[in-house]
């Protein structure tokens, strides 16, 4: 297996104006959700602020995302934690995938998205970008299983922060 690591920091090329602590806690690949459950006392809760159905013509962030053109279940969370500021996490998914575990995306509530149907063992990150924009650093990261595509926006306030992580530990595939 061949490591891509130049692709890797090409990407990363957008993050070089942040502080060390946020380009690593930006950059981590493992689960925004474990990442914010595993630090103690940290009171970690998800709210949903809207789920519909909507129509999308085309995403102003790349052109890799021409594949979520048309009808996409749209959910916008907010997570909130007493240690780390609110992110937002805008989710599409394609309505023409819909079946399996992932049509159960409507019942999820107040529940993560990462911990029901993001499982490492069937979606894979197949594609990572960042953007800043005013304030807001934006992760945009697709997830394939099979013939299946969620993208999913993370949206992080440039103060956040993730301390005791190192380059390595970011870097790790899960």
């Amino acid at each position: 297996m061949k490591y891509q690591y130049l692709q890797n920091w090409k990407k990363e090329r957008a993050l070089r104006d942040l502080c060390h602590s946020s380009k690593v806690a930006i950059i981590d690949n493992t689960s925004l959700t474990k990442r914010l459950e595993s630090i103690q006392n940290n009171d970690f809760k998800v709210k949903v602020l809207s789920q519909n159905v909507v129509y999308t013509r085309k995403f102003i962030f790349d052109d890799k995302l021409k594949n979520f053109k048309g009808y996409n279940i749209t959910r916008m969370v907010s997570i909130e934690s007493k240690n780390c500021p609110t992110i937002t996490a805008l989710t599409f998914y394609p309505c023409k995938f819909l079946n399996g575990r992932e049509r159960f995306i409507k019942l999820l509530g107040d529940k993560s998205l990462g911990t029901y149907i993001l499982n490492p063992r069937r979606f894979k990150k197949y594609y990572v970008t960042y953007k800043i924009i005013q304030n807001e650093i934006h992760r945009i990261i697709i997830y394939i299983f099979k013939n299946k595509k969620i993208l999913v926006d993370e949206i992080f306030p440039i103060s956040f922060k993730h301390p005791n992580l190192s380059f390595l530990q970011a870097r790790r595939k899960f």
